[in-house]
Order: structure tokens, then sequence, then C-alpha cells
């Protein structure tokens, strides 16, 4: 009886044992059927004489008729600025043999191709012609640096959602090149890098900077459930590398801040990218893992003179919450080709143009009164905005599309991409309100904190009606109609009634403060637009003019150049006196200018002189803003 038993018990573990086996066989026969084979691309960027990218891709397919697409609308721009005419000498082979494609003649990002039966994979090759100079677009290639940016150099098969369509990257670089990136290596082989493989959409999101000189320097260092944070320093020379300790220490700090405001971030590693090279393209673009930055040479040696240069390295880090771990529905399509809804990029750029004033304050990147200086020339920019007469900010939601970056010769009367800045005070209005229905007990910090730290890997999109209903939690309030009330208005009473909510008025006064003076000195211009109504270059020349003002009433125009003042050669200091003089005698200036090669002179009214933006408290409120800004234990 044992010996039967244990006999018949030993053929049923037998029996069992070879079954899941042959069960597990066959899953994993299943799933390596249903597991997509990958996109191949390797990408030749160690040309930096001729800056030529070359490119081979291979594609897996099926026979019939398949598109191939090559990115458009490229995150982080919300436009479609992808740079089809730099791609060249396009060639697609299937099974060795050259295969014809065509341009679909109503999508010129698109290439029609009919697949032969018996071809599982095409082989593509082309170039990508990176610009010469920054007439022909974003400037990727000097000698001292690359910044490979997988958008330009890569086709993807239309059908499949990009976050679903894996891909094995592979860059060769110039020999001895260092490289920063959130991609993690697989591999190296000489100056050839292979990357573990990801998404369409991680690799297009993930860029790859490289350079002879670089340094990275660590602003948060990975333990459990904490992200590394790294920044990687790029420039011309080694002497650039250095970055300063008062750098160090404030954006240590806005990593810090930022981690208590929205939770911990949503990736393993984060890492900056920056660029202190002279000839390379000024960027400042966000990703999931990393944020593209770049600013002139001498960011840390000129550190107190460059506060405006270093504004965007905690508003793109912002984004890896804002914009990445969360998005608006409209702005995170399945692919790189359908067109962006950007209706709510005030959410998307607006709240984090906030964060990124109200980070820079609490970390130490800003003193106090720099945090409210800026928050000054803000509000006066937007106050003295009359195109907010005949358009509202919802309206400036779609300058992407219509090409914001032409440049625009009446900014305060057409507007573009006030989402931004106006953005940034409609914000600091839910803020402060927050605050008062909830008698201090809610604020803006506790929606970041709720709203934008969802659980990755997915990233989550969203609808307003749940920006609503997070807000509706926290202090009920009608959001809805006061938000869409604000978004969908016109009129300029805005900037008074947020200001007032917040607790301080904005004032002008004849003094110049210490920041403003040295973002002229930086620009080589002076600014005048509170005064007369025009910024102008210490050439003369007027880089603005405000619409309205007496400057613009007078009969100037952008481009314009100044030659002469009250009779005298032209200066910034001399025209600096002569304003504040014309505001003491109420006597008009007598300038002399020059505009198409001709010359005339232009008499104007500065009866309130000199006037710069400042903000001043209101005594019997509140001051939330100090609050605001004050930072997180």
């Amino acid at each position: 009886m044992t010996t039967s038993g244990g006999a018949a018990r030993w053929r049923c573990w037998f029996n069992v044992g070879v079954n899941f086996w042959v069960g597990a066989a066959a899953l994993m026969a299943t799933l390596a059927q249903a597991a997509p084979s990958p996109i191949r691309l390797e990408v030749d960027a160690s040309d930096t004489r001729q800056r030529i990218f070359r490119v081979r891709e291979s594609i897996p397919v099926q026979p019939g008729p398949l598109t191939l697409l090559y990115p458009q609308w490229i995150p982080g721009s919300h436009a479609p600025t992808g740079e089809i005419t730099l791609l060249a000498g396009l060639q697609i082979q299937a099974a060795g043999r050259p295969l014809a494609w065509q341009r679909l003649p109503q999508e010129p990002f698109a290439f029609a191709v009919q697949v032969p039966a018996g071809v599982d994979r095409l082989e593509l090759s082309f170039q990508y012609l990176s610009p010469l100079n920054d007439r022909q677009g974003d400037v990727v290639v000097t000698p001292d640096i690359v910044a490979v940016r997988w958008q330009s150099l890569l086709l993807y098969p239309r059908g499949e959602p990009v976050a679903q369509q894996p891909v094995e990257a592979t860059l060769k670089l110039p020999e001895g090149w260092a490289l920063a990136t959130s991609l993690d290596e697989q591999g190296r082989s000489g100056a050839r890098i292979g990357f573990r493989p990801v998404s369409v959409a991680t690799l297009v999101d993930s860029p790859v900077w490289a350079s002879p000189h670089l340094k990275r320097y660590e602003l948060q260092a990975a333990r459990p459930g904490v992200a590394s944070v790294g920044l990687n320093v790029l420039a011309d020379s080694a002497e650039d590398l250095q970055a300063s300790p008062e750098a160090l220490a404030a954006w240590t700090a806005m990593v810090r801040q930022a981690t208590r405001v929205f939770g911990p971030l949503p990736v393993p590693r984060y890492e900056f990218l920056l660029s202190l090279n002279a000839g390379f393209m000024r960027v400042a673009r966000e990703h999931q893992s990393s944020a593209e930055l770049s600013t002139p040479p001498g960011l840390f040696s000129k550190w107190a003179a460059m506060v405006n240069e270093r504004r965007n390295v905690p508003h793109e880090f912002v984004h890896a919450w804002n914009g990445k771990l969360r998005s608006p529905a409209g702005l995170a399509p399945d692919d790189f080709n359908t067109p962006l809804d950007t209706r709510d990029l005030w959410i998307y750029e607006g709240q984090t143009q906030y964060w990124g004033y109200v980070l820079r304050a609490r970390s130490g990147d800003l003193s106090p009164a720099q945090a409210l200086q800026l928050w000054a020339r803000e509000a006066a920019a937007m106050a003295a905005r009359r195109g907010n007469t005949w358009r509202s900010l919802q309206d400036t939601t779609l300058d992407p599309v219509m090409r914001y970056d032409r440049a625009r010769a009446w900014g305060s009367w057409q507007r573009s991409a006030d989402y931004y800045s106006e953005g940034t005070l409609l914000w600091l209005a839910v803020d402060a309100r927050l605050r008062q229905l909830s008698g201090g007990q809610r604020s803006l910090d506790d929606l970041a904190r709720t709203f934008f730290s969802a659980p990755p890997p997915a990233r989550q999109r969203y609808e307003r009606a749940e920006l609503w209903a997070a807000l509706e939690a926290l202090a009920p309030g009608d959001w809805q109609r006061f938000i869409e009330g604000r978004l969908e208005g016109t009129g300029q009473d805005f900037v008074t009634r947020t200001l007032e909510a917040a607790g301080w008025r904005l004032v002008f006064k004849a003094q110049q403060s210490e920041l403003d003076a040295a973002i002229d000195r930086l620009a080589g211009a002076s600014d005048f637009s509170d005064s007369i109504g025009v910024a102008v270059a210490n050439d003369g020349r007027l880089n603005t003019v405000r619409w309205e003002s007496e400057a613009f009433r007078a009969g100037l125009a952008p481009g314009a150049q100044l030659v002469a003042v009250n009779g005298r050669s032209f200066s910034t200091a001399l025209l600096r006196e002569a304003i504040a003089e014309a505001g003491r005698t109420r006597q008009p200036l007598d300038l002399v200018v020059k505009a198409d090669e001709r010359f005339s002179t232009v008499r104007l009214r500065a009866d309130e002189g000199l006037r710069y933006p400042q903000l001043e408290r209101i005594p019997d409120r509140p001051d939330l803003l100090s609050v605001m800004l004050s930072p997180l234990p």
C-alpha cells in the first residue's frame, strides 16, 4: 500500500511538473510571439565638421501598404516644429532591394511604401543635415558639443502608439567624448554606445548630449525611494565646467523644495543637460527624466549678473510632474504626428512658470527682494499689455500653432504666448484664493501633491473636469467659473485684483532696482517701457515700442534707431537723464531718429519721468505672497 501509494503520488507530481513546464514553455512562446520586434536605430553623430548625422534604421513590418512618419509635433515645443526639410538621402530597402517610396501630398511628414510579400523588415538609411547656423534652425553641433535629438533621426510606422513601439538605439560619437543622458547604456565598443531598449516615446523624450568638456555634479544622491538628480555641464572649455558654490547650493535646495511640493520624482534618475557654449542653440526644453538648457558662457563666474539666465532650471524640473507625469489630454497624443490641442497650456506652462518663481525664492536662488522684483516686472508688463483688451488669455494658448517663434513687432498689442506670464498671475490668484477660502489651511502646494503625483510608470492624461474636482476638494469655490472667467475675459484690472488678493500693490518709482539694472546690463539695453514705452539697445536701436505709449503716439516703431537726445549724441545714460529731467520740468524730449535710411526729429512727452515697477505692501491685508515664497521645512 505504501509503495503503491508513493508511486501514484510520484506519477501525479511528475504529471503536474510536466504540465507546468509545458504550460510555461507555451506561455513563453506566446509572449515571444506577442512581444513586438524592436526598431533598430544606428546613428553616427561623429561628424562635427560638416555636422551631418548619418542614420541607419531597421523597422519590423508586414507585407502590404505602410506609412512611415517623421516626427512633426515635437514634445515640449507644443507646435509642428519637426525639421523635415533637414532629412535627406532617404533610401529604403526590402530584402536587399531598393523599395520605392512616395511622400503623401497632404502630409509631407509621411512616406508611403508597399512592403513586398515575404518581407518582415525594411532597411532605411538617410542623413540629418543639422543646421550650420541659427537661421537654418537649432544649432545642435559645434566643434565642442553634439546634441542628439532622436525625433530628428528616425521614422516610425503609423498605427501603434509610440509608447508601445520598442526601439534599440546605438550611437557613435567622436573619439574620447563623454556623454550625458537619462538613457541606460547596454554596452560600448570604442566610440559606439548601445542603449537598453525603450519605447519610441521614451527615446524621443531622452536626448543625448556629448562633449570633450563635460562634468557631472550630483544634486541629489540616489537612495531607496529617492531618485538621483545630476547636473551635467558641457562647455567650450574645461574652465567653464566649474560650477560655483552658489549655483550648486541653490539648485540642490531647489530639488529638495520641489520634491517637498510634488513628492518623489516619478523616475529613478533625472539629468540636467546644461550647455555653456557660445555657438550652440538656445534651448529650454523639458523631458520626463532630463532637461535641455543652455546659457552663454560665464554663467557660474558671473552668477549674480545672470539672474535671468538661470530662470529655466526650476521651470523645466517642475515639468517632470506637471506636463510629463500628468498632462492635459490634448497635449499628450499617441504619436508625434497628431495635431495637439493646446488650449490647456495655461496649466501645463502657466502653473509651471508659477512654480519656477516660487522655487527660485524657496531655494535661495533669489533673495526675497529679488523675488518680489521679478513679480513686479511680470505684473507691470501684463498691466501694460493693451492686447488684453481684445484678446483673451485663452486665445494665446493657440500661439504655438500660430507660430509664436515668429517675431512680433507690436507684442504688447498682438500678444504672444502670454499663457506663461499671465498664466503665472492666474495661478498666483488661485493660490491666494485657496488660502483665503480655507482659512490658510490649503494652498497650491496641496494641489501639487494631490493632483500631480500620480503613480508611475503610466503617463496620466486628464481633462479640465478633474482639475475642477481637485480644487473643489481642497476648498469649495466654484473654481470652473472663477478660472474660465479669467481665461476668457478681457481687460486689465486682473493684475490689480490678483496682487491685492496676495496683499500687495504695483507701484512705480524713479529709482531702478539692482535686479533690473543687472538684467539691462546683461541684455546690452535699457528698459524705459514704463517711462516712455521703449526698450532701447545700447546702440540706440529700439527693441520694443509699447502700443499706445508716449513713444507710440510720437510715431516711433521697433527697429528705428535713436541718434540724438535733446541735441546731443545718443547714449542710454543721456536718455535716462533726459527722461528724469522731463519729469521735473514737464518739457518734451526731442529725439533724432533714423529709420529706413532717413532721419527725422520726433518730440514726445515724458511728464512722469523715470518709472520702474515695484511691489508695495498693503498694510491692512494679509501678506500671502511672502508666505507662498517661504521655504517648506
